[in-house]
């Protein structure tokens, strides 16, 4: 899995944001004790409010989010009940959706 940077810059208003969840593990410099230790930290600092919202669905709602700055959750669904989802990307800025290589990759590592 490539390395990425835990704090992302927005690439249009340039707005500081994590880049946490379940897919980061292993950070550089740290034992993976210390590593999972701080990712829990900054998941659950950056998981209450005022930065939560949870939508409760009614038929016809559309919801839109930037992914670029934004963690989300899967709640738990009834696989019993119907349901259709439909979702759509738009190609990002390549210098800021991808991961990191070459020397940046140092960089990151050690600041």
């Amino acid at each position: 899995m490539p390395l990425r940077q835990l704090v992302k810059v927005h690439p249009e208003t340039g707005r500081k944001s994590l880049l946490i969840g379940r897919h980061a593990h292993n950070i550089p410099g740290m034992d993976k004790a210390q590593s999972e230790r701080l990712l829990q930290e900054l998941v659950d600092f950056a998981c209450q409010p005022p930065r939560v919202y949870h939508h409760d669905w009614t038929a016809g709602d559309a919801v839109v989010w930037d992914n670029r700055c934004l963690l989300h959750q899967a709640t738990p669904w009834d696989m019993t009940q119907p349901r259709v989802m439909w979702h759509s990307r738009i190609a990002g800025d390549p210098g800021s959706e991808a991961a990191l290589g070459g020397s940046a990759v140092s960089a990151a590592a050690s600041g």
